[in-house]
């Protein structure tokens, strides 16, 4: 064996000490999903070109936008590798996992997950990137076929989700995965400074304050779903979130979101609703996304299933409502063929990101297939 090796070799068992691993697995999974996109535009008067607004009536921050729907194709491939490690000796009765995903190739790992507990499940303790936690539990509890309201399209539309401390930022905390029949967590992202972007008026995006102080927003969260309440002859689905955040400096404000939803099933029907409400996405005070969703879908055969959902949210700059709410009427359809599977999205979007007049129609046809 060679010197080098036979070294390192040691040198890990001697970091390792008394823990070993009594057995491990690992396990891949994925998919890849390709969707045709294409869907009607048009701005106040008929105009399809940039538009330049004041979207609170007069009192907010003049917005030029352009949101033409360019017919395309997307894609998205995503690649899972997990190992879970029973361990032995005096750690026996716990696990250690590792799990690392690729998704949307360029962006590198995007999921990437540490996770340590008891092999009865009883708490979970994680570092993670980009998993679902805290607030996140509670984030779609209304009933859909596809995407969420705000995920077919993407940010054009205006159309938020709740904040939360995960998506695409580090973070850790604990999670219990069976309080009272239901999933638990709670997590805390130290510096949000080293996420993605900042909107003036769409909460969808993480605040990033790394240009401007030498340390980002710090936020926590923490979220329940339960989705086995017996009742009447069906299951109720309730889930409840709640996000806070402390900026750095006085002039940036903290952020805030606390979202509640229940569904109730019974046979091949699934109705919800679901609101939330998010305060000083950006770096104004008095800024604000209040959102709220009913949800209806029938699961017509084994294979297909359809769905419809109602979305209306205002918004607030500086404290000043913009009298401009979006609303979203979303349609969608679903053929089911086991490892694959065939989805449709229509919706109609009125007031897209406040702007009085601006309306789209996109389409989406997408075939996703596991592997």
């Amino acid at each position: 064996m060679n010197k080098k090796i036979k070294a390192a070799l040691l040198a890990s068992t001697a970091l390792l000490g008394s823990i070993s691993v009594a057995h491990s697995q690992l396990t891949i999974s994925g998919y890849t999903e390709l969707s045709y996109i294409s869907g009607g535009y048009k701005q106040a008067g008929g105009a399809t070109g940039a538009q330049t607004t004041t979207p609170t009536g007069g009192t907010g921050t003049a917005l030029t936008t352009t949101n033409d729907i360019q017919k395309q194709v997307g894609s998205e491939v995503s690649l899972r590798f997990t190992n879970k490690h029973n361990l032995s000796g005096p750690m026996a009765g716990y696990y250690a996992q590792a799990m690392a995903e690729i998704r949307r190739i360029g962006n590198g790992f995007e999921e990437q997950s540490v996770t340590f507990g008891p092999t009865n499940n009883a708490f979970v303790l994680f570092i993670e990137k980009d998993v679902v936690r805290g607030i996140e539990h509670a984030r779609n509890v209304y009933p859909t076929v596809n995407n969420r309201v705000g995920d077919i399209i993407g940010a054009g539309t205006g159309v938020v989700d709740p904040l939360d401390a995960s998506s695409t930022i580090g973070n850790f905390g604990v999670a219990i995965p069976n309080l009272g029949g239901g999933m638990f967590s709670i997590n805390f992202a130290p510096n949000m400074g080293g996420s993605v972007n900042t909107a003036t008026n769409n909460s969808d995006g993480n605040a990033n304050k790394g240009t401007v102080i030498t340390e980002g927003q710090k936020r926590y969260s923490v979220g329940y779903r339960n989705s086995n309440i017996k009742l009447a002859g069906g299951t109720v689905d309730i889930g409840v979130g709640y996000l806070g955040g402390t900026q750095p400096k006085a002039n940036f404000i903290d952020p805030k979101s606390r979202t509640l939803g229940v569904t109730y099933r019974t046979g091949p029907f699934a109705a919800g609703i679901q609101r939330f409400r998010n305060e000083n996405p950006a770096a104004v005070s008095g800024n604000s996304d209040t959102q709220l969703t009913y949800g209806i879908t029938f699961a017509a055969t084994k294979e297909i299933s359809i769905g419809a959902a109602m979305t209306r949210q205002e918004g607030q700059q500086a404290g000043v409502k913009d009298p401009d709410d979006i609303t979203a009427k979303t349609f969608q359809a679903a053929y089911n063929m086991g490892p694959a599977v065939f989805q449709l999205d229509y919706q109609l979007v009125s007031n897209a990101n406040y702007v009085s007049g601006q309306d789209m129609a996109p389409v989406k046809a997408k075939f996703k297939v596991n592997f």
